[in-house]
């Protein structure tokens, strides 16, 4: 997955994302939401990030590239 402004958060079974959370590779939080399903990442620095998504049934984690 790569983009420049936004990420739109789709599920597959209509869950409901409860926390958002993008890290870069080093580990470091560059990025909190709740209860959102567009996350604006424009103010990112080019890279590649991680993206923790906490639902009501778990967890699921997805690597990005901010160009």
């Amino acid at each position: 997955i790569s983009t420049t402004d936004s990420l739109n958060i789709e599920s597959k079974n209509g869950l409901v994302a409860g926390k958002i959370r993008i890290t870069d590779m080093t580990g470091k939080v560059v990025k909190v939401q709740k209860d959102a399903s567009t996350v604006n990442v424009s103010n990112l620095a080019s890279g590649t990030y991680l993206i923790d998504i906490t639902t009501k049934e778990g967890k699921a984690t997805s690597k990005f590239i901010k160009k």
